[in-house]
């Protein structure tokens, strides 16, 4: 996920552990299930991302007159105006009588509670905002591999995507897709994405599609999605956070944790397809 801290206020200390934290569970990881290429505003109010045109190919006579057609690409903009709060109090007793890294620690917990919700909601409006495949066969282990390389079909020889060339990036399935898939022999655990990306989410790859797990998602109405990162985008942006005595609102020589993370979402159709067994 493409996390920023623009326009940030507070401590840098806070910030590092805030930062470290969000990719405990990468759902949406650059070039896997979200655009590589989101960029944001100077106050981090707003994120963008760029789609791809059709092609401009004609025909003609060679030396003849070439016909221009103007297409480029399309500026997607997602407001970063929702956001996700820390707001935590440690009591002075508390914090005296535990290790002395419990405010770190605390720092860490809130941050992965945050991200965690942070992770639902995009994949709430990834589900929301992805074409249902043709195929709603219900997924075994004997049969989710077949099952998975159908729908991908699916994806790639849709009208527009063909147009585009477009070919799936990353897959995220949900529990109950996961289990079967672990008890498929076709199944690869070994992935080009390396020990790193497998111990964040990645579990292994179909047709050389990286395979990113999700307990959220079957509760969510899919059994798994599969998308092109280009048309997705979940962006983070860390507006504040702060580390201060707590004396103020009534916790005398505790010591307060607050914060702020702003995100947005943006999710194009033909981008993602998700599955549902009947």
């Amino acid at each position: 996920m493409a996390h920023f801290a623009n326009g940030y206020e507070g401590d840098t200390v806070s910030l590092g552990y805030i930062l470290q934290a969000q990719s405990h569970e990468d759902v949406f990881i650059p070039g896997v299930t979200e655009n590589p290429n989101i960029s944001v505003s100077v106050n981090g109010e707003v994120a963008y991302l760029y789609l791809p045109a059709d092609a401009s190919i004609g025909s003609g006579t060679v030396g003849g007159q070439v016909t221009f057609v103007s297409k480029g690409v399309s500026t997607v903009t997602i407001p970063m105006l929702s956001c996700k709060t820390i707001s935590d109090v440690i009591p002075h007793a508390n914090f005296m009588t535990v290790a002395a890294d419990v405010v770190n620690a605390r720092w860490v917990q809130q941050t992965e509670k945050l991200q965690d919700e942070i992770n639902l909601a995009g994949l709430t409006v990834l589900k929301a905002g992805a074409t249902a495949t043709a195929n709603t066969t219900a997924l075994t282990s004997a049969n989710i591999y077949e099952t998975i390389l159908t729908d991908i079909k699916e994806f790639k020889t849709n009208a527009t995507n063909k147009s585009l060339k477009l070919k799936p990036t990353g897959m995220i399935v949900g529990a109950a897709g996961e289990a079967a898939l672990l008890n498929s022999p076709q199944f690869l655990r070994s992935t080009i994405v390396g020990d790193e990306a497998v111990k964040n989410g990645v579990i292994g790859s179909i047709a050389g599609v990286p395979v990113i797990s999700s307990v959220e998602l079957d509760a969510l109405g899919a059994d798994y999605i599969i998308v092109n990162c280009l048309g997705i985008g979940i962006p983070t942006n860390v507006n504040s956070a702060k580390q201060f005595d707590a004396t103020p609102v009534g916790y005398i020589d505790g010591t307060g944790l607050a914060a702020e993370v702003g995100y947005g979402t943006y999710v194009k159709a033909n981008f993602a397809y998700y599955h549902k067994g009947a």
